[in-house]
């Protein structure tokens, strides 16, 4: 979902932006549970291996990190806390290649219901669309720590999406694209932000 923002700031700062993404496969190295087929998602391990072994490959040098983090990661039995996110982060950022900048962005806010189906039953008070921030931020220790075990830099995403309440439109864009997914046209309002904070490892690598 972020693949529009990190696409602009590839092509305004002349860096070839490859995405490797998995559905249900987080960027934690974690054996990850899939619900739907009720067992162990054995191809998210595979999906992972092969991850690492293309960013070697590539010889990246730098990678974004981002994914849903929600405590049943691992599924029934298995409390996938927020140190056990930080520390599998940690994992996955450790066996990077040597010298690979790392940005770690955090989580979404969590919408109960369709922001999009709110906004288009509102469309004259846009305000009923909004959730309390209190409701909805995540809790990003997960996120943040990984990267201060690791030296990375954590993106705190929370002001992009929140300040007292979260609403469904922000600068007459709409920001979610179903409840778990930010829409592209917002990731693309968002690439000067994360292109700011990215900055000093795009020049130092030019």
């Amino acid at each position: 979902m972020w693949h529009p923002a990190l696409d602009l700031i590839g092509k305004r700062a002349g860096w070839r932006v490859l995405a490797l993404t998995k559905s249900n496969c987080g960027p934690a190295s974690l054996t990850y549970y899939q619900w739907q087929l009720k067992r162990a998602y054995t191809e998210c391990d595979d999906w992972q291996d092969w991850r690492m072994e293309t960013i070697r490959q590539e010889k990246a040098e730098i990678v974004v990190l981002a994914g849903f983090f929600d405590g049943g990661n691992q599924g029934p039995g298995k409390d996938t806390t927020p140190q056990v996110w930080r520390d599998a982060l940690a994992k996955t950022i450790r066996a990077l290649p040597e010298g690979t900048k790392s940005f770690v962005l955090g989580a979404i806010p969590s919408r109960s219901a369709s922001p999009a189906e709110c906004v288009a039953s509102n469309t004259t008070d846009l305000t009923r669309c909004a959730v309390p921030a209190a409701e909805a931020l995540p809790d990003q220790s997960g996120w943040s720590g990984a990267a201060g075990l690791t030296g990375q830099t954590y993106v705190d995403v929370d002001p992009w999406f929140c300040t007292d309440t979260c609403p469904a439109v922000i600068a007459g864009q709409l920001v979610y694209s179903g409840r778990f997914h930010i829409a592209g046209g917002y990731a693309e309002y968002l690439s000067g932000s994360i292109e700011e904070i990215m900055s000093p490892a795009l020049a130092a690598r030019k």
